[in-house]
């Protein structure tokens, strides 16, 4: 029941750890990968360093080729770079006796695997030992590997392997090679005649940029390759690429980070006063001492009487008048007190 599934396990190295060790080493070796399809034809991927992985996948880049509306898509025509690749798997699959390492030198292929689908792929392997520039290493856990030798006499007797930046001499031919990183360059570069270039196993583009000492060299290309002149002075050779999309996606990056850190303050909140609450208060009156019965509250029934206190005498006879005067202040108070009162609703 449903769709079969679009994922399925593979072996844990997608190339040959001699091929790996120099895709990730200065040489960035790029290894040609080729495997059968039932139809007799081949599937070919050019890969670098560990092989690609799922997780390095571009959607974006994927589908970089694919041109036209909605409902009408068509894959775009291949470039000189495809060209090349297409022409290369062509000679390589084949004994046609054809040397293939112009275009396999352009792309910076130094290993072919042939991976194994099935038993047929024993005769494809046999024909690829006579394809010329290929020497066979021998079959690994991934597949048949060659190794491809470059076209420099003095290259190939030191047992150098294509890299990804390399030294030409005005008629192309291969001077020296260079190392460098995944996506940077930065080498020492010897004295040599005019007219020499620095070729990178790229496709050409005006973000590429290169220095020697400090000064910018000129862009040009190499077939489809991006290059840049050397003078005939060596020195020291930086080259970059500047990603277009580095200065809006830093600049979103700014905004957001100090959108969360505004708001990670922590802000005191402000108790607003109670609207109406001094007018209320006017209108109750004063406060009445708690357990006293308001005046002329009927007494509750089964209490004793009251007694009427008596007045107050004096030593010297005369009837004290300090409860009275108390008592007359008190209600000259509340009379004032009622007055404000009224004042303050009037």
């Amino acid at each position: 029941m449903g769709s079969p599934l679009a994922v399925k396990p593979s072996k844990a190295r997608t190339l040959p750890a001699t091929a790996s060790d120099l895709g990730l080493g200065d040489q960035q070796t790029k290894t040609l990968v080729l495997r059968t399809t039932p139809q007799g034809g081949f599937t070919a991927a050019l890969m670098r360093g560990s092989g690609t992985t799922l997780d390095s996948l571009s959607a974006a880049a994927s589908a970089s080729r694919v041109t036209g509306v909605k409902g009408s898509e068509a894959i775009a025509a291949d470039d000189a770079a495809q060209a090349s690749l297409r022409r290369a798997v062509a000679v390589v699959s084949t004994s046609t006796g054809v040397d293939p390492r112009q275009d396999l030198d352009a792309l910076g292929v130094g290993f072919v695997v042939l991976q194994q689908r099935d038993g047929g792929d024993a005769v494809t392997a046999s024909q690829m030992d006579a394809v010329p520039g290929l020497v066979a290493v021998g079959q690994t856990d991934v597949g048949w590997l060659w190794r491809v030798t470059p076209r420099n006499q003095d290259a190939a007797k030191a047992l150098e392997i294509a890299h990804r930046a390399s030294i030409v001499d005005a008629k192309g031919a291969v001077l020296g090679y260079v190392g460098s990183g995944a996506e940077t360059v930065d080498a020492s570069i010897p004295a040599g005649p005019e007219g020499r270039l620095l070729v990178l196993a790229e496709r050409s583009d005006p973000h590429w940029s290169a220095w020697i000492n400090g000064q910018r060299l000129t862009s040009t290309t190499q077939g489809w390759s991006q290059a840049f002149t050397l003078p005939a002075g060596g020195g020291r050779l930086e080259i970059r690429y500047d990603q277009p999309a580095a200065l809006p996606l830093g600049l979103v990056t700014a905004v957001v980070l100090l959108i969360a850190a505004l708001t990670a303050i922590p802000t005191r909140a402000r108790l607003e006063p109670r609207k109406g609450r001094g007018r209320s208060a006017a209108r109750r009156g004063p406060a009445k001492a708690p357990g006293r019965a308001p005046s002329g509250a009927a007494r509750p029934s089964g209490l004793p009487e009251r007694p009427e206190r008596a007045p107050r005498v004096g030593p010297d006879g005369v009837r004290s008048t300090r409860g009275a005067d108390k008592n007359a202040a008190g209600k000259a108070a509340a009379t004032e007190t009622a007055r404000s009162t009224d004042d303050a609703r009037v």
